[in-house]
C-alpha cells in the first residue's frame, strides 16, 4: 500500500474513534441537560400551588391592612390626658372640640410600662364640659380588679382615643370578655370548694383535738377531779400506765409473798424430818409413821 494511503487510514481510524468518544460525551451531556430541565420543570410545577397559596395570602393582608387603617378612624385625640374618677370612670382632656357626645362609646389606648401601646378599653361617655370629658368603662370590672385598675390609670402619661376601631378588635374584646366570665366563674367554684375544704380542716382539728384530749387528758378540767373519773381528766395513756404500775406492783407483792410460801414450806419439812429423827430414837426402837409432805413449787 501506497505511503499516503496508510496514513490517510490511520488517520481515519483516529478521527473515528474522537468521533465516537465525542458523540459519547455530547450524549452524557444532552442526558444531564435533559434530567436538569426535567428537575426543574418538576420544582417548577411544585412551586405553582404555594406561590398561588402566597399570592392569595398577601391579597387577604392587603386587603386585612387597607381594612384596618380605614376602620381606625376618626382619631379623636393623639395626647390626651387621662387620669381616674370615680371607680369604674376615668376623666379625659378631650371634650365638645373632638365632636364627644352623651352615650357615645369611645376606645382608649394608653402606653403600657415597656412604652408599647394597649388596650384600656371601650367606655361610654357620661358628660362632656367644654375640654373635659368623664367615661365610664363598658367592660366588665371585678371588684377586686378596681383597685389594680385605677391605680394603671393613675400611672398614665397620655393616651389616644378612636371614634371606632376595626371589626376584629370587639370580637377580640368579646373573646377576652368571655374567657374572663369563664376564669371568674372558675374562681367562685375554687373558693367555695377552698371553703368547704377550711371548714373540713377545722371540723378535722377539732376531732384531732377531741382525740387528743381523750388519749393526753383536759387541762381544763383539772378543777372537776370530784365529779369526773380520773381518767376522764388526766387521759386514757395515764389511766393505762397508772393500771400498768398498779399491775406491776401487785406482781412483785404475790411474788413476794410466794417466796415467803416457800421459805415456810421448807421450814415444815426440815422440822418434820427432825421429828422423824428424833422418833427413831424412842428407847422401843418403834418410828412413827408421818405422812408423806406435797412438793410446794414456786
Amino acid at each position: 500500500m501506497h505511503t499516503l494511503g496508510k496514513v490517510l487510514a490511520w488517520i481515519t481510524v483516529l478521527l473515528a474513534f474522537g468521533g465516537v468518544f465525542m458523540t459519547t460525551k455530547v450524549l452524557a451531556r444532552r442526558n444531564a441537560a435533559i434530567a436538569q430541565l426535567e428537575k426543574s420543570r418538576l420544582a417548577y410545577e411544585a412551586s405553582i400551588a404555594p406561590l398561588e397559596t402566597a399570592r392569595r395570602d398577601l391579597r387577604v393582608a392587603q386587603d386585612a391592612f387597607t381594612q384596618a387603617i380605614h376602620g381606625w378612624n376618626p382619631l379623636l385625640g393623639a395626647n390626651v390626658q387621662i387620669g381616674p374618677a370615680n371607680p369604674r370612670e376615668i376623666s379625659l382632656n378631650l371634650g365638645q372640640a373632638a365632636g364627644l357626645q352623651v352615650g357615645q362609646t369611645i376606645h382608649v389606648f394608653v402606653p403600657d410600662p415597656q412604652g408599647q401601646s394597649m388596650y384600656l378599653g371601650p367606655f361610654n361617655v357620661k358628660d362632656v364640659q367644654g375640654g373635659f370629658t368623664i367615661a365610664e368603662a363598658d367592660f366588665p370590672l371585678r371588684p377586686s380588679d378596681l383597685a389594680n385598675w385605677q391605680n394603671f390609670v393613675t400611672q398614665t402619661q397620655a393616651g389616644r382615643v378612636y371614634g371606632s376601631i376595626p371589626s376584629a378588635g370587639p370580637e377580640a374584646v368579646l373573646h377576652l370578655q368571655q374567657l374572663l366570665v369563664r376564669k371568674n366563674e372558675l374562681l367562685e367554684a375554687e373558693a367555695a370548694l377552698l371553703a368547704v375544704r377550711q371548714k373540713e380542716v377545722a371540723i378535722a382539728n377539732e376531732h384531732l383535738n377531741y382525740r387528743n384530749n381523750e388519749l393526753h387528758g383536759d387541762p381544763t378540767l383539772q378543777g372537776e377531779r370530784d365529779s369526773l373519773p380520773q381518767f376522764v381528766i388526766d387521759g386514757l395513756v395515764k389511766a393505762i400506765e397508772d393500771a400498768d404500775e398498779s399491775r406491776n406492783r401487785t406482781l412483785e407483792e404475790v411474788d413476794e409473798l410466794r417466796h415467803q410460801i416457800k421459805l415456810a414450806y421448807d421450814e415444815i419439812v426440815a422440822f418434820e424430818q427432825k421429828n422423824r429423827d428424833l422418833a427413831a430414837t424412842l428407847p422401843d426402837g418403834s418410828q412413827t409413821a408421818v405422812p408423806a409432805t406435797a412438793a410446794v413449787g414456786e
